[in-house]
């Protein structure tokens, strides 16, 4: 995921392709803040959050990946 830290926009990459995936972006306190869905290797997000520390999670059929994402505003 890059760049990170960053100011709102940025990229999921992964290693191999998905089909059917989700990316859901979750508050420290556990709360799902927005999903995306991805299909392939990488999605581009933009998104309005305001700063702070924030987790990425990436959900397909044999995958469950989770990182810090930091927005810096």
């Amino acid at each position: 995921m890059y760049p990170n830290p960053g100011k709102g926009s940025f990229t999921v990459t992964l290693n191999s392709p998905v089909t059917d995936g989700l990316i859901k972006i979750v508050s420290p306190a556990g709360n799902t803040i927005a999903t995306y869905a991805i299909n392939g290797s990488y999605r581009h997000i933009n998104t309005s959050l305001p700063s702070g520390t924030y987790y990425v999670q990436v959900i397909a059929k044999d995958l469950i990946q989770t990182q810090q994402l930091f927005i810096v505003r």
